[in-house]
């Protein structure tokens, strides 16, 4: 029989929502049509939904704390012919994605008895469309602005083929489409957001985002770095006034392109004698210069000459921003429609995401934060847990007991994409209870980036 997806979660008076799905093909009502041959007006037809045997079952259903007018409608539903002998009724279909239902008639005669039983052509496949908006750091657009050339490059669209693929994968059935990418968050939060700052986020999320199709669109933001700064003060001894001096840092200077050159790393510096005069005084910004990622140049301007010494040496204090370890990897949040991945700098995830990165997994990382962003870990998932050293809702899955038993699951070989962090075992799909877990969720109000 001929598979006819039906958009659940799509709303048949948006326009804009079905984008190419008629009107008839959104949400779950679905309208079905038997003849009589021959054709009679007001022969009673009964119609009833036949569940495909690998629809989500009540047991799955139960678990994951699902709702009962969320399942199909399996009662027979009562049809009249019209003149030409046509008899219409309407049926509800599951809300759960992957769930597929055919269609049985019945003619009825006299005394209520039902005629042999006619499957209709049709098998009704319950879909799911979400729209996804990508936006990608342009870094030929920051050219001689401020100051900055070339120190920051552009990032590359990942394989969002891969991402989708793989939500519609295995009976999934949620369709993500692909709507106009975008660069525009450039112009405001250049290269960097920093992941405590929700004000920031949020209005990374909303540049360059079309709320035309919300409340099922997700907004994917790609950018060099999400991370926290954190300040560290450092001294450096017997510098001499007017000579350049090179010196390394612990730590990768922190930068962000939308600042003017040296306001983003320096926090302030300071000078004082190498003997005689520990007295802490302002030195001019310019005074060092971010050489390197982890370098600068200091040059100390001339100063007056000591009455009471002769030692000429100087001390630097530099208090600078850099990235922190426990800064995020890849983000989504609570409430939000957006996530957010950054491709070079990755924070305490950084060993991790570049071998990931250099893999191609960047796929990963997505399929992660926007099955977060549906939902994901849900109550009653057999195998979900929160904390153990990661942030928020995951899945255990490929854990065994007395591993699932430690503080910490850091390392540990969670082989789902839903794990919480860094594996040995590679993820590369949902598990199969993830898989169940996202064929259930609704997908009707993902949110907004606000």
């Amino acid at each position: 029989m001929p598979e006819v997806p039906q958009y659940v979660n799509v709303n048949p008076a948006s326009a804009a929502q079905r984008q190419g799905i008629a009107a008839n093909r959104a949400g779950r009502d679905v309208t079905v049509q038997y003849t009589v041959n021959p054709a009679v007006a007001g022969k009673l037809v009964r119609f009833q939904l036949q569940p495909d045997p690998g629809n989500l079952s009540d047991q799955q259903q139960q678990a994951l704390r699902r709702f009962d007018d969320e399942r199909a409608t399996l009662t027979k539903q009562i049809g009249l012919t019209n003149d030409q002998g046509v008899a219409t009724a309407t049926l509800q279909l599951s809300a759960f994605a992957g769930d597929k239902f055919g269609v049985r008639a019945w003619e009825v005669g006299e005394g209520d008895v039902e005629g042999p039983p006619h499957d209709l052509p049709d098998t009704y496949v319950v879909t799911k469309r979400v729209y996804y908006q990508v936006t990608t750091y342009d870094g030929t657009t920051n050219t001689g602005w401020l100051g900055r050339t070339g120190q920051v490059a552009a990032v590359a669209a990942p394989n969002m083929a891969n991402v989708a693929a793989e939500f519609s994968a295995r009976n999934k059935a949620i369709d993500l489409v692909a709507q106009a990418p975008t660069r525009a968050h450039i112009t405001r939060r250049a290269n960097i957001v920093t992941s405590t700052d929700r004000t920031m986020l949020s209005a990374s999320g909303l540049d360059g985002y079309d709320a035309t199709r919300e409340p099922i669109v997700v907004k994917v933001v790609l950018l060099p770095q999400l991370n926290t700064p954190r300040e560290i003060s450092v001294e450096f001894q017997n510098l001499a006034a007017n000579v350049a001096s090179v010196q390394n840092l612990a730590h990768r200077l922190w930068i962000d392109l939308s600042k003017p050159v040296g306001t983003d790393w320096l926090v302030s510096l300071e000078w004082c004698w190498q003997s005689g005069d520990l007295l802490w005084k302002a030195l001019e910004p310019t005074a060092a210069v971010a050489t390197g990622a982890q370098q600068i140049t200091i040059t100390v301007p001339p100063r007056d000459a000591r009455l009471l010494s002769s030692d000429t040496n100087i001390m630097v204090k530099v208090t600078y921003r850099y990235a922190s370890s426990d800064s995020e990897g890849a983000l989504s949040l609570e409430g939000s429609n957006c996530v957010w991945v950054p491709l070079e700098e990755m924070g305490a995830h950084g060993a991790a995401g570049a071998n990931a990165i250099a893999a191609g997994h960047v796929e990963l990382l997505l399929q992660h934060e926007i099955g977060h962003v549906f939902g994901m870990v849900p109550d009653g998932h057999a195998h979900r847990y929160t904390g153990h050293g990661h942030v928020g809702p995951h899945c255990a899955h490929g854990l065994s007991a007395p591993q699932k038993q430690q503080a910490r699951y850091t390392n540990l070989p969670g082989d789902c994409v839903m794990f919480g962090g860094p594996s040995p075992a590679n993820p590369v799909r949902f598990c199969d209870d993830c898989d169940a877990a996202l064929r259930s969720k609704p997908l009707r109000n993902l949110g907004n980036p606000r």
